[in-house]
């Protein structure tokens, strides 16, 4: 009898991901200056953010420039610059009708996402976002 053992890691454009191994939130904050994080944690006014920073896991990530909302979040999730994942934007121009879209679904994206292959190897995912 052979049993399906979950795989400890994933590969996505050519990067390898350990699957988490106990709960993991990760919470991206757009638009959001690093001075605005130093200042409002020495200032005492961000005290879940400013625990968050001592207490966990905290990173500012480097952004495409000039910064866009859909471009660097599926470059977040997807491991990859817009030239791999597609999406430069957040509005996209249909060729085929001449009218611009805001990119709302991932009809405009190659490839695939580490949310979506951590799923297909047995982790429990879930992601929320808000555009419109």
């Amino acid at each position: 009898m052979t049993t399906f053992q979950q795989p400890k890691s994933i590969l996505l454009h050519g990067r390898t991901y350990l699957l988490p191994s106990r709960p993991t939130v990760i919470v991206c904050v757009d638009g959001f200056d690093p001075e605005y994080l130093a200042t409002g944690c020495a200032n005492g006014i961000l005290p879940t953010l400013s625990r968050w920073m001592t207490t966990c896991f905290h990173a500012t990530g480097k952004c495409a420039i000039p910064s866009v909302t859909n471009t660097n979040n599926l470059s977040i999730i997807t491991g990859a610059p817009s030239s791999v994942h597609g999406v430069s934007g957040n509005y996209y121009l249909d060729k085929a009708t001449g009218k611009e879209h805001m990119v709302l679904d991932d009809s405009t994206m190659w490839g695939s996402t580490i949310l979506e292959l951590m799923a297909d190897a047995g982790v429990r995912v879930a992601a929320v976002t808000a555009k419109d």
